[in-house]
């Protein structure tokens, strides 16, 4: 009897175990968590390029006006997320803005992932060109969906330029060297989280 009991006792053990475990994976599909703040180091090859900082400022926007573009929906009517982001140039080298990409995790954002050029970046960010040891600031970004969450990505390229400090001094230097004197590409990501 005592093994017919332990091998019952074991089953119940075993689907109770299972039970658990599939109910905890249903939960963690919900949707992912928005972090407040985030900062990131963008490289060529081992040199800090640019920081980037993004800062969730919650369902209205940081501040107002909007300035030059608006949200083209009605974001007092329709959840919204709003977020500032500042590019910081760690350089001594001017870094230019190309053109950015727009995707969304979960769906097709409207511009498909075509190039959006030096005028759409112009009309956002107010320049395309950071200054060394400077920072370009966006103050609203905004981010809706029509599910409970998703994910707007911005995939940037830019190109670091030479100037007059890519002597052999600069820590860059060899950077421009390699790619005979001219701007160095590189590329970046910024991920705006949507949550209802």
């Amino acid at each position: 009897m005592g093994g017919k009991d332990g091998g019952v006792k074991r089953l119940v053990l075993l689907l109770t175990a299972l039970l658990v475990v599939g109910c905890g994976e249903k939960g963690s599909e919900s949707k992912p968590e928005r972090e407040k703040e985030e900062i990131r180091i963008w490289h060529i090859d081992d040199q800090p390029v640019l920081e980037v900082k993004r800062v969730y400022r919650g369902k209205q926007p940081w501040k107002l006006p909007f300035g030059r573009i608006t949200p083209s929906h009605d974001w007092q009517n329709i959840d919204t997320d709003f977020y500032s982001c500042v590019l910081r140039n760690l350089t001594d080298q001017p870094v230019k803005l190309l053109d950015v990409r727009l995707k969304l995790e979960r769906g097709i954002h409207n511009r498909k992932g075509e190039p959006l050029g030096a005028d759409y970046l112009r009309d956002r960010w107010g320049e395309i060109v950071i200054k060394p040891n400077e920072t370009l600031e966006r103050e609203n970004n905004w981010v809706w969906g029509k599910g409970d969450w998703n994910n707007l990505i911005k995939d940037y390229r830019a190109e670091l330029q030479p100037g007059a400090s890519t002597s052999g001094t600069s820590a860059l230097a060899q950077l421009f060297e390699d790619n005979d004197g001219k701007p160095v590409p590189f590329s970046f990501r910024i991920i705006l989280p949507y949550r209802r």
